[in-house]
């Protein structure tokens, strides 16, 4: 009899020793019978097993698919942009002033005196010529049949006008005139005009 309640109190300590280990071991609650039977003894409760916080409940929606997420856009994109100060209102747009020309006035004046004095007429006519390719000096060169301009033109010689529409017209071109930066007139052509009054 003492044998095989020996061994039933090994097998019993045992079994609590196994239950003890799982424990510690897992961190969990283990299954454990209400009451072990001792013979001999009354009925004991069995140990309390420790409990665990239950986790609050909550109603998880059904997860929707998601689209995917879209790069990082970089640090230079990402930052707020900053307000362009406040500008004055739009001036009305001037045009850009004209390149300055040489006043070639002096000189060209100065080689038309020279020219004036010459009897040789291609010399004459070299020098008007060199004078009208000077920058900034406009050549006054009226055609036959252009009307008479007192203020740009010089009367010089005078024609009998075949027709009475001809009356006070360029009949020839003498001599060039000239005229300077700013449009005044550094001397007039030399005209042959028609004249038919006494016709």
């Amino acid at each position: 009899m003492r044998t095989g309640h020996g061994v039933a109190v090994l097998l019993r300590l045992t079994a609590h020793a196994q239950l003890w280990l799982a424990d510690v071991l897992d961190h969990r609650p283990r299954h454990r019978p209400n009451q072990v039977d001792e013979p001999g003894k009354g009925a004991r409760t069995a140990r309390p097993a420790p409990t665990v916080p239950a986790a609050p409940a909550t109603t998880a929606a059904p997860l929707a698919p998601t689209a995917p997420a879209a790069p990082a856009a970089p640090m230079a994109l990402m930052a707020p942009a900053t307000p362009a100060p406040p500008t004055a209102p739009a001036e009305a747009t001037r045009p850009a002033p004209a390149p300055l020309t040489p006043d070639n006035t002096g000189v060209a004046k100065a080689v038309l005196a020279v020219a004036d004095r010459l009897a040789n007429q291609e010399l004459v006519r070299r020098l008007h010529k060199a004078v009208g390719g000077f920058d900034g000096i406009g050549v006054i060169a009226p055609e036959p049949g252009d009307a008479f301009d007192p203020l740009t033109h010089r009367w010089t010689d005078t024609r009998k006008a075949a027709r009475r529409d001809d009356h006070e017209r360029v009949a020839e071109l003498l001599a060039p005139g000239f005229t300077g930066p700013t449009g005044t007139v550094i001397q007039p052509a030399q005209v042959a005009v028609y004249d038919n009054e006494g016709a």
